[in-house]
């Protein structure tokens, strides 16, 4: 859980909750009775995230609400995520400054301790970077880039690539990929993974429901989770 991304992690809504829980067979047990067997599978590391979340996050997206309305309308500047790989803390990658920019990262700093932000220089904000994605996959569905339909891509921020991700024995002509590389200005990283879940734009024309589709605008539901009695929506 290194980099968890922001528009993700608040965009939990709570639909339902309840004091008695039905076990399966019919019988009823108490919710003190079914809080005390619920455990939440946390290592320390996610533990001292979660700690982390509770104290900042709300007053980081009060801010962010302030300054943008919403977490993705940052993505034409750079993106702001948490990372995890040694403790938690934010991190606001700039690609492009403006006067909105520069205020909401001071008053950033007056909420979070110098130690828990991290402001970065970047080249390419997320927005620019999930252009990139969305005109590579283009050109793969109409053939003009001859790479296997079955990849997936995805974008990073924090390495500034495209990655596009080949089915394992799935083998590219590494010429290939060099000249690809360079047609996009060394943006693109190639990884081998056992299986893959081919991506689409969020505006493809789907024909199965799943998390991240835009319809009219907005997104769906990517699933449901439940803590304790407490059920909940979650999307993307």
């Amino acid at each position: 859980m290194k980099k968890i991304f922001l528009p993700i992690i608040l965009t939990v809504g709570l639909i339902f909750q309840s004091a008695v829980v039905f076990a399966e067979g019919g019988e009823t047990v108490s919710y003190d009775e079914y809080q005390a067997e619920t455990v939440l599978p946390l290592d320390a590391q996610q533990e001292l995230q979660l700690e982390f979340e509770k104290k900042y996050l709300d007053s980081v997206f009060d801010i962010i609400a302030k300054h943008f309305g919403d977490p993705e309308n940052f993505n034409p500047y750079g993106e702001i995520y948490i990372e995890n790989d040694k403790f938690p803390h934010f991190v606001i990658a700039v690609a492009k400054d403006s006067v909105k920019v520069s205020s909401f990262i001071e008053e950033i700093k007056k909420i979070l301790p110098g130690d828990l932000l991290e402001v970065q220089r970047v080249s390419y904000s997320k927005e620019d970077l999930i252009n990139i994605q969305g005109d590579i996959l283009q050109r793969v569905q109409s053939g003009s880039i001859a790479i296997p339909r079955g990849i997936s891509t995805d974008v990073s921020t924090k390495k500034q690539k495209v990655i596009i991700s080949v089915p394992e024995g799935v083998n590219l002509e590494k010429s290939y990929m060099v000249n690809l590389n360079e047609e996009y200005n060394g943006l693109i990283e190639f990884d081998e993974r056992p299986e893959n879940i081919p991506y689409k734009l969020r505006t493809d024309a789907f024909t199965e429901m799943g998390g991240g589709i835009s319809i009219k605008g907005t997104c769906s539901t990517a699933g449901i989770a439940t803590k304790d009695t407490r059920e909940f929506i979650v999307t993307a």
